[in-house]
């Protein structure tokens, strides 16, 4: 592996992480204004198109 591709190899590996922080944040604000989410509701609800 070259230094170029390992560059890009942490780039993509920081992107990544940095992506699930705000999804993390995200959904940690919106469970403190609205309760907490299920996941299991939330996947019937997306299957069931409501």
């Amino acid at each position: 592996m070259g230094k170029r591709e390992f560059s890009a190899f942490i780039a993509e590996a920081v992107d990544r992480e940095l992506r699930g922080q705000v999804l993390d944040e995200y959904l940690a604000d919106y469970e403190s204004r609205k309760g907490p989410v299920s996941t299991y509701s939330a996947a019937v609800k997306g299957i069931a198109g409501g």
